[in-house]
């Protein structure tokens, strides 16, 4: 559980959550907040939201124990949320459950027998066939070894920057570059892949769901705490303040073509 509270200050535009709602909070907060820096105090987060405004993130109950769930999103996706103390967040995950079993990201390596046990709760990992890796960060292929191995039939995918940059010598089996714009079919379902240079990371890619209008981001909307699998709340402005404190400001052009193209998928 956790409270959220703000200090004195300017407000910020609320609006429908949508690409281009948070591309106005991202330019409002990066305008207020230039020069700011997030405060820690003991259990305590300050994010900065402009003049004497803060966001104060407060963690009440112990985070000793991890919390991990897999809870399903639309028909046959499910997110894997587990929390990692260190961050005060949850690392999420995405299994596509179809023919050809796909898993978005690895999660920690740390944390891969729990992620395991959880995809075994739906569909033998095993079969797992497509292994996708949003952009070279432990987040996202931290456990890529420890499925490839026991998983013989799983191939890693990933951009061709990440597989010539870094993933090619990482993975304990080749993996294969994806191209803008191709499909990932695993069945009833595909993945269209849009090549998001430094949106966050300078090889990421984002994977729109062809039919249910879902878009997997990876950490361009990254939220605090242990969130719910589904929200319909506007936490925009939140998202924009720790994509800045935690990966910088990109080129406003590859950000801008990047939420055109999450846009034109209509999420």
């Amino acid at each position: 559980m956790v409270r959220r509270d703000y200090r004195a200050g300017p407000r910020l535009p609320s609006t429908r959550t949508t690409p281009a709602s948070v591309r106005r909070c991202e330019r409002a907060v990066l305008e207020s907040v230039a020069r700011s820096h997030v405060k820690r105090d003991a259990n305590d987060f300050w994010f900065p939201l402009g003049g004497t405004a803060w966001y104060r993130f407060v963690v009440i109950n112990s985070m000793s124990e991890k919390q991990a769930a897999i809870t399903e999103i639309a028909p046959g996706i499910h997110r894997i949320a587990i929390y990692h103390e260190p961050w005060r967040s949850s690392v999420n995950q995405y299994l596509i459950v179809d023919d050809e079993p796909a898993l978005i990201s690895t999660g920690l390596r740390a944390y891969f027998d729990i992620s395991w046990s959880l995809v075994a709760r739906v569909i033998d990992p095993t079969t797992l066939r497509h292994i996708v890796v949003p952009h070279f960060a432990a987040t996202h292929c931290g456990a890529l070894n420890e499925i490839l191995r026991r998983v013989p039939e799983a191939t890693a995918l990933a951009s061709t920057r990440t597989v010539f940059s870094s993933l090619d010598d990482y993975a304990v089996r080749p993996p294969r570059g994806l191209a803008d714009g191709e499909l990932i079919s695993t069945g009833a379902h595909g993945l269209r892949v849009l090549e998001t240079p430094y949106v966050p990371s300078w090889d990421g890619i984002v994977l729109a769901h062809e039919h249910e209008k879902v878009v997997f981001s990876a950490a361009l909307f990254s939220q605090p705490g242990w969130s719910e699998a589904i929200t319909r709340g506007d936490r925009s402005v939140l998202s924009a303040q720790l994509y800045h404190t935690f990966y910088g400001v990109p080129p406003e052009s590859y950000l801008l073509r990047a939420l055109d193209r999450i846009e034109a998928e209509s999420p």
